[in-house]
């Protein structure tokens, strides 16, 4: 699946899984370090 986000999609981060999302997923140490969209705020459960 390769969808397009805002900017490149580092080792270790996905691209976000909400439709019409364009941010990127990364692990957020706040949450316990679920994975996180950096632009809609969609957490992974």
């Amino acid at each position: 699946m390769d969808k397009e986000t805002y900017r490149e999609v580092m080792p270790g981060e996905l691209p976000c899984e909400v439709p019409g999302c364009d941010g990127v997923m990364v692990v957020d140490p706040d949450n316990s370090y679920k994975l996180t969209c950096d632009k809609c705020g969609h957490i992974k459960e």
